[in-house]
């Protein structure tokens, strides 16, 4: 491959992660030392620089349930700035499921968590999903 100073390829394998007022962002650097996060309201529109981090993860903070967010990453190293990554949707929400487990019975087998009530075993419930997002 090529040999030299070159700034670092573009940012990959973007993941997000959405929980009550938070989204958790990881990624692949691709060589860069310091990566750049933005955000917007719209999936083309214009990106704001939120944060920098020298890792591969960035939580955001500052958001709202309920609300869409779109982010992406530009790595830097020395050399310049890489291409901006893909961009990648985050809408932070309040699961049920996130509040702390206290008890619960019935008369079907054990207590499935996010998932329909199963036979006789322990999580052989089925998924829940609503309007296309599952949690579990």
């Amino acid at each position: 491959g090529p040999t030299g100073q070159f700034a670092p390829s573009k940012a990959t394998n973007l993941t997000l992660t959405d929980q009550n007022q938070k989204v958790n962002l990881s990624w692949d650097k691709g060589g860069a030392t310091n990566m750049t996060i933005q955000r917007s309201s719209s999936q083309n529109g214009a990106f704001t620089t939120i944060g920098n981090s020298s890792t591969t993860v960035f939580s955001d903070l500052a958001v709202e349930n309920g609300v869409t967010y779109y982010y992406r990453i530009i790595g830097e190293n020395a050399y310049g700035a890489s291409s901006p990554s893909s961009v990648i949707k985050g809408i932070p929400n309040y699961y049920i499921t996130d509040l702390q487990w206290a008890s619960s019975t019935n008369g079907y087998g054990p207590v499935e968590i996010d998932q329909s009530n199963g036979e006789n075993q322990g999580d052989d419930g089925k998924v829940i999903q609503l309007n296309d997002k599952t949690k579990w």
